[in-house]
């Protein structure tokens, strides 16, 4: 997730077929919106289309990071480009924003707003929630998929109460959750990039 503003964190440099619905039982979205409910495991969900997708999702980075390379990130120069990567690149990013779409629960109508984030070793993302949507009002869901790199140890974690779980990056893959659950990334241990986004509702 991004350092950015909008309920989101900081760096430190420390150390099926395309639109799937198939969410684990235990999975990583919790239809309820309780963060209890998704406390004991945010298990990332595999996107069938990730292979097809790939090439067009990393020009669509490369290319929003050319154009803002003034939003960096940390001592270590991570970075996290403004939340317009879906409109700015509306057809090289259709296809996952569609998926993302495709988890969510109900028939509400919801709106995503996506941004990139590449974190470089050492570097790592404090504690922090995305409720505050940059819109104004509140997000209801955010998540992270993860496009290229992310070794085991580098780490998401997340905290319900008192419990704290961990899950390994897994490229072509995502994980969604409560906007108001609090998580942070341990030091990334290799350059990795993924596609951080917020959820909230379209109001005319």
């Amino acid at each position: 997730m991004s350092g950015r503003d909008g309920g989101q964190g900081h760096h430190s440099n420390q150390k099926g077929n395309e639109h799937d619905r198939s969410v684990p039982a235990d999975g990583c979205l919790a239809v309820t919106g309780s963060v209890d409910s998704v406390a004991a495991a945010l298990v990332p969900v595999e996107w069938s289309g990730a292979a097809r997708a790939r090439a067009r999702l990393m020009a669509a980075f490369e290319a929003h990071r050319a154009e803002h390379r003034g939003s960096a990130l940390g001592a270590g120069g991570s970075w996290a480009g403004p939340k317009t990567l879906f409109d700015d690149f509306e057809r090289q990013t259709r296809s996952l924003r569609d998926w993302i779409m495709s988890l969510l629960p109900g028939d509400q109508a919801w709106r995503i707003s996506a941004w990139g984030v590449l974190h470089l070793p050492g570097d790592a993302l404090i504690e922090h929630d995305h409720v505050r949507s940059h819109r104004g009002g509140k997000n209801v869901w955010a998540g992270v998929y993860w496009l290229s790199g992310g070794a085991a140890a580098d780490a998401f974690c997340w905290r319900s109460g008192g419990d704290v779980g961990r899950t390994a990056p897994v490229v072509g893959s995502a994980v969604v959750f409560p906007a108001d659950m609090p998580h942070w990334t341990e030091a990334a241990t290799e350059e990795r990039r993924a596609i951080a986004f917020n959820v909230d509702v379209d109001v005319p």
